[in-house]
């Protein structure tokens, strides 16, 4: 948890934007654009938070959970958050909310498995 989390946090970044774009409903540049900044943002936000409050005991992995700890499933908690609630509200608002949430969910899981294997 000491080391910086920014080459994670594009890594995470550049994988969510890519998955969205691949995705016809997401294809329009906003949208990718728009999970790619707040996936980077939320991703260094929330690891900056555990860093400062010392929190290196979310980041112990359970087995239970295939070695997910709660540092992972905090990171995509955060983006999936995040990316639902700007899609929501700046580019997709007149869309099902199922699409939104969907993209969201893209990102989130995205943001899960990069925390989980840096």
């Amino acid at each position: 948890m000491g080391e910086t989390s920014l080459g994670p946090a594009a890594l995470a970044a550049i994988v969510a934007a890519v998955a969205l774009f691949a995705w016809p409903w997401s294809r329009p540049p906003q949208r990718s654009l728009v999970v790619a900044v707040l996936t980077f943002a939320g991703y260094a936000g929330w690891h900056a938070y555990l860093s400062l409050s010392n929190a290196a005991n979310l980041d112990v992995d359970n087995p239970m959970l295939r070695g997910l700890s709660g540092e992972d499933i905090g990171s995509g908690v955060v983006i999936f958050t995040l990316a639902t609630l700007a899609l929501g509200a700046l580019t997709a608002r007149r869309e099902r909310a199922a699409l939104v949430v969907a993209a969201g969910a893209i990102a989130g899981v995205i943001a899960m498995l990069v925390d989980l294997y840096s």
